[in-house]
């Protein structure tokens, strides 16, 4: 089992602050300008361990990307009122699936009352044969 990228990130870290400061109490009289170089070098390996833990994060985000598939532009041969009586079918029924109560249905046009026939029956929330 893989560590997360995040141990490695922390265990890097921790690795760079301890050679930081063995570097710092060394009594061999480190320069500061060598100090400021390791500091720097430190800095970038923690840089590069964050962009590859964000890569690494990204390539697992896009493995559990779910598949959309486009909407299929059904048409339905209905009139308008045929669509209105199955909104109202559905409207009638409670059922949770569907939030047409605040909709206004009455006072819809034709072409609104089959659009919304033909986009539930696109989602799947219907079938042809419940407008029927």
């Amino acid at each position: 089992m893989g560590t997360k990228p995040d141990d490695s990130l922390q265990q890097l870290m921790l690795f760079n602050l301890l050679r930081l400061e063995a570097l710092s109490n060394a009594e061999n009289g480190t320069e500061e300008a060598e100090l400021n170089t390791h500091g720097i070098a430190a800095k970038e390996a923690y840089a590069k361990a964050i962009l590859n833990a964000g890569k690494e994060r990204l390539k697992e985000a896009k493995r559990n990307l779910l598949v959309v598939t486009p909407p299929s532009n059904i048409k339905v041969e209905i009139s308008g009122d045929q669509a209105r009586a199955a909104l109202a079918r559905i409207k009638a029924s409670n059922d949770e699936a569907f939030t047409l109560a605040a909709r206004g249905l009455e006072s819809i046009s034709d072409d609104e009352a089959i659009d919304m026939i033909e986009e539930l029956i696109e989602l799947g929330a219907i079938s042809l044969k419940d407008i029927t």
